[in-house]
């Protein structure tokens, strides 16, 4: 069971497209995150769960701070010691340091960076709210983890419904030796009534297949999703896990 906890709803970024939309800044307290975990225990006598995921999001779950950060991790380890647990962040990328890394590391933390595409397409629409650049420096800080032995995950979220040169896009993913999971952008928040989501999907469709195309002509090493578990499910290698492909969103995720 993956739970997700937005930490904070506050971002150090202005992307365009931004599902939060624009709110007040907001953050977990410290003592609902001590009842969630206190009420773990039961919840997995009764489903017969084993592990638990916790999957910190946000806004931008650095904004939370480090200290603040491994105080759940500790919390979580010391409550929850007949339960195997794990810890995930999705972060946009851009405050990454050595002291962060240091603490993905000792943690054992997977970390997902948003990163939608080479510098061209995610410049665009992800920018620092006084409207600078964001991917060489996001993409140092991918480098610095994946140099200290971390696994690093991408998400890219696309809007496929302007013109992707998907030759580019693969060369990239190839060269930087990013493991992307690729979305198409979703009609809410600031991207609300700003795009047409059936020319997006249309051609976010078109793109993949390309894409696929691409990875089997060059014997692709580095997983692109959804791709590697569709031809997986379609080759009968494993079941479809994908939840938007298999019909079991909100079964194995919690987001209170």
């Amino acid at each position: 069971m993956q739970i997700i906890l937005k930490l904070t709803t506050a971002c150090n970024l202005a992307c365009s497209y931004c599902s939060e939309g624009d709110q007040e800044p907001m953050r977990l307290p410290e003592d609902f995150f001590y009842k969630l975990v206190g009420d773990i225990p039961e919840f997995c006598r009764e489903t017969g769960e084993t592990q638990i995921e916790f999957l910190f999001h946000g806004g931008e779950p650095l904004l939370y701070g480090r200290e603040a950060l491994h105080a759940l991790t500790a919390y979580a380890r010391e409550h929850l010691p007949d339960i195997e647990v794990k810890f995930l962040m999705q972060t946009n990328g851009f405050l990454i340091d050595e002291d962060w890394i240091e603490l993905f590391v000792r943690e054992k933390i997977s970390v997902g960076v948003s990163l939608d595409g080479h510098p061209e397409i995610h410049d665009k629409y992800r920018r620092t709210k006084m409207g600078e650049p964001t991917a060489e420096k996001i993409l140092e800080n991918i480098r610095a983890m994946q140099a200290a032995g971390l696994s690093v995950g991408t998400l890219m979220v696309l809007n496929s419904g302007e013109d992707v040169e998907v030759q580019k896009l693969f060369d990239f993913i190839t060269k930087e030796k990013l493991h992307p999971k690729i979305h198409p952008v979703i009609p809410c928040g600031r991207a609300e009534g700003c795009i047409d989501s059936r020319e997006v999907y249309h051609h976010y469709t078109k793109l993949m297949e390309e894409l696929c195309e691409l990875a089997l002509t060059h014997d692709q090493r580095e997983a692109i999703q959804p791709l590697d578990e569709l031809l997986d499910a379609v080759l009968g290698v494993a079941p479809m896990r994908e939840c938007s492909f298999n019909g079991s969103c909100g079964q194995r995720f919690i987001c209170p």
